[in-house]
């Protein structure tokens, strides 16, 4: 009996090896579709450029969030974005690049799984936790909560 159990211990652990740098292989290229996404997302408002967002948001976009003014300012009431929304504020944000001609920000992988993910974006106006989906293939933001830059640095949650 443990003659057998060698042997086809070896040939089960052979398969999976096989198939690991598959599912390897597709997950470097989720998170790369996904920085993408956001990437897209981020350059439609420090470009201007609405139609970037075609490439990186769901028609079905919610997106909440709270702003202010200034760090010594309080913020105001929650605000709400959809789709066509967020494609014209991007065609207007950055539009005299007096918000800055530097595509400054940082993506965060929260996580990342088969058909959804999670990040965080700290760009100049902020920080975004979004929430994509893998829909007909690509991968599109559903669901963003942002708010403008906080007065002290967002802590690291303990484990």
């Amino acid at each position: 009996m443990i003659k057998f159990l060698a042997p086809a211990a070896l040939l089960l652990s052979a398969a999976f090896a096989f198939q690991e740098p598959k599912a390897v292989t597709q997950a470097a290229k989720d998170r790369s579709a996904i920085a993408e996404a956001v990437e897209n997302y981020v350059d439609a408002f420090y470009l201007a450029d609405p139609g970037k967002l075609d490439k990186a948001i769901s028609k079905d976009l919610h997106k909440i969030g709270f702003w202010r003014p200034s760090l010594d300012e309080p913020f105001g009431d929650v605000l709400t974005m959809t789709f066509d929304e967020a494609k014209e504020l991007a065609g207007q944000w950055n539009k005299d690049g007096q918000r800055g001609d530097t595509l400054s920000s940082t993506i965060e992988f929260l996580d990342v799984a088969d058909k959804t993910a999670a990040v965080k974006l700290t760009a100049i106006w902020g920080i975004d936790y979004i929430h994509l989906a893998k829909l007909d293939g690509d991968w599109r933001m559903v669901q963003v909560l942002w708010q403008s830059p906080p007065v002290e640095a967002p802590k690291k949650a303990s484990k």
